[in-house]
């Protein structure tokens, strides 16, 4: 991501979070529900939220018994979503990257999610079942 990136400027992001929250932060539940169902995720299942933005999936993942790390290109992004796994009391592990650039490491520092194969150096996505 180039460093003239809208996401890097923190009150760009932060009025982005802001109006995010209104429009999607009520709806949270019932999504993370729709996936659970049918994806047919279990409690104990490791997942990453890349692009996890201030951490609305991976904290309510993280209240359910998952295992979650988040990725997110903005810094202020991150921030936010570490104060709001605090306030609800939950681990997650973030990290602020660009997904472009995303590496084995920064992963493997958290759990590596069950909807991705590793290979050496990338990550390939596998086929998720039609979301009818």
């Amino acid at each position: 991501m180039s460093p003239e990136s809208p996401w890097q400027n923190r009150d760009f992001a932060l009025l982005s979070l802001r109006s995010n929250d209104r429009k999607f932060l009520p709806g949270t539940a019932q999504e993370v529900d729709f996936l659970v169902n049918r994806l047919r995720m279990q409690p104990g299942m490791r997942i990453a939220d890349l692009g996890c933005g201030a951490g609305r999936h991976a904290i309510e993942f993280a209240r359910r018994g998952y295992e979650v790390v988040g990725v997110d290109v903005s810094p202020a992004m991150v921030e936010e979503a570490q104060r709001r796994a605090s306030s609800a009391k939950v681990y997650i592990t973030f990290h602020q990257a660009d997904l472009a650039q995303l590496t084995d490491d920064i992963l493997a520092k958290g759990p590596i999610p069950p909807f991705f194969t590793p290979v050496p150096r990338t990550w390939e996505t596998c086929s998720w079942p039609a979301l009818e």
